[in-house]
């Protein structure tokens, strides 16, 4: 399985015996958070430049939306949800 950051693993609470214990626990954690707080801002980092990048090609009439379907003019079934 592939991940894009450290697994954050659970306390061991029988192992935290002293302060220093479960402070180094704690900085264990809180850097394996950091590290994840960075892969989700690249992530929407990516997401969001993507979104610009395509407001900035429509802007300049570049972008090629004929594959859109609009809601008029889409065929087949579709799933009723209110029964």
């Amino acid at each position: 399985m592939s991940t894009y950051g450290p697994p954050i693993g659970a306390f061991n609470y029988s192992a935290l015996l002293t302060a220093e214990d479960v402070q180094n626990d704690f900085a264990k954690v809180i850097d394996d958070l950091t590290h994840w707080l960075g892969v989700v801002e690249s992530g929407l980092g990516g997401v969001l430049s993507a979104v610009a990048e395509d407001h900035a090609m429509a802007a300049n009439g570049d972008f090629d939306d004929s594959f859109l379907i609009e809601p008029d003019d889409a065929q087949g079934d579709f799933i009723d949800t209110e029964s």
